[in-house]
């Protein structure tokens, strides 16, 4: 942790987030709902701040209204520069499609 402090502009607080995750776990069935999760968590992976959507009492805001896993699309290969192929006319490159 030493070395990580030298590098920061600013002294570390080891009560204060430093990184945040968040994380959404679907309901098991049409019943249950979402929960979705905020943490946050300090250099020694300590978590020192916590939301989660259990947590509103009155209502939950989350609905999924017609659960459904979008179709597939096939994506093409890229188009890339070769680096190797010089140019005389000083124009822009040519983008093989390998």
């Amino acid at each position: 942790m030493q070395q990580i402090q030298s590098f920061s502009l600013f002294p570390l607080d080891d009560h204060q987030p430093h990184f945040w995750r968040f994380i959404l776990n679907e309901p098991k069935t049409l019943d249950d709902e979402p929960l979705v999760v905020f943490a946050g968590y300090n250099l020694a992976n300590d978590v020192v701040a916590y939301w989660d959507s259990n947590s509103i009492t009155d209502i939950n805001h989350i609905h999924l209204v017609e659960p459904e896993t979008p179709a597939s699309v096939e994506l093409g290969s890229p188009l890339v520069e070769d680096l190797d192929i010089e140019d005389k006319d000083d124009e822009d490159s040519i983008a093989v499609n390998n």
